[in-house]
């Protein structure tokens, strides 16, 4: 009689197109290398130019399974991976981010405290093309997160989340409609669905480099929208109330700082947002203050 293959503790899964080699190949041997619980690494390659299978020749784990679709798009490309996924917990990773060796069972031991029913949250560390660090940010995440995060007032990275396969399945698929934003509104349906428990650990590298950031400001305007629109459409009992007022001064300060990224307070917008809602200073803090404190903090360490 044949045994039975073992389920993981956790699903890792990993869109890819075009990435470049050294990047791919880092970060694959990342999600190989967790330590502390059992894993698989699905990699879905989205009809990269070279096949990802041939990028990843050198590396012979049986863990490891490469699945080639036609080129539709990274969202499209993680509703394949979920699909594929054998394990109760689903962490996504990019193929130009790291994981920290211990990292998928530190979120995997918060995760269990309560089976199935809360969604781990860690800290992210941003880094340089080169992997050297900037900062780490840590998410912020209240334990009933949903509201927050339609508001942008916390701010958690997909790949520093550890999802139950359950509460992946009732948020529903990736919305391939999107063509930016539809991270936020795949978390922002699954906080729907579990509460949040975040540690101040960094359990994941995010490489910023300038195709890793959206060049197309009409792109994460549309998204935005849109991820607002459904959350209403899913909750019309909020329409009217004091949350729709905030979620629209929310969308006031995103696009004046569209508009005027370095001076959004000289848009009429910018200011109606803050006579409807005051409480949109906090966004305001989050988005725009916090992120300059941590660049020039981070200059004056440089020197």
């Amino acid at each position: 009689m044949i045994a039975a293959e073992a389920v993981p503790d956790v699903s890792l899964l990993m869109p890819s197109h075009d990435e470049r080699p050294e990047w791919l190949r880092h970060a694959v041997g990342s999600a190989l290398a967790q330590e502390g619980c059992s894993i698989e690494l699905i990699v879905v390659d989205d009809g990269s130019a070279v096949p990802v299978e041939d990028v990843l020749a050198d590396f012979d784990d049986p863990r490891l399974r490469v699945l080639r679709v036609e080129h539709r798009g990274g969202y499209e490309a993680r509703n394949v991976a979920t699909a594929a996924a054998r394990a109760e917990y689903l962490r996504f990773i990019d193929s130009d981010d790291v994981f920290p060796r211990d990292s998928t069972a530190i979120l995997l031991g918060l995760a269990t405290t309560a089976p199935g029913r809360v969604i781990a949250c860690g800290a992210t560390r941003w880094c340089r093309a080169d992997l050297s660090r900037v900062w780490d940010w840590p998410a912020g995440c209240p334990r009933d997160a949903s509201r927050s995060y339609l508001l942008q007032r916390c701010a958690p990275f997909l790949p520093s989340l550890l999802f139950p396969a359950r509460v992946a399945a009732a948020a529903g698929p990736w919305d391939t409609r999107f063509r930016a934003c539809g991270d936020w509104d795949f978390i922002l349906r699954a906080f729907e669905n579990a509460e949040v428990v975040e540690t101040r650990r960094v359990t994941a590298w995010y490489r910023q480099h300038r195709s890793s950031q959206s060049k197309d400001p009409a792109a994460f305007w549309e998204g935005t929208c849109l991820g607002v629109r459904k959350y209403f459409e899913r909750h019309p009992e909020e329409r009217g109330g004091r949350l729709e007022r905030q979620a629209r001064s929310m969308l006031d300060v995103l696009a004046a700082d569209i508009a005027r990224p370095r001076f959004p307070w000289a848009d009429a917008r910018f200011w109606r947002a803050l006579a409807r809602d005051p409480t949109t200073l906090r966004l305001i803090a989050k988005g725009q203050l916090e992120p300059r404190i941590r660049r020039t903090w981070t200059r004056l360490r440089r020197g």
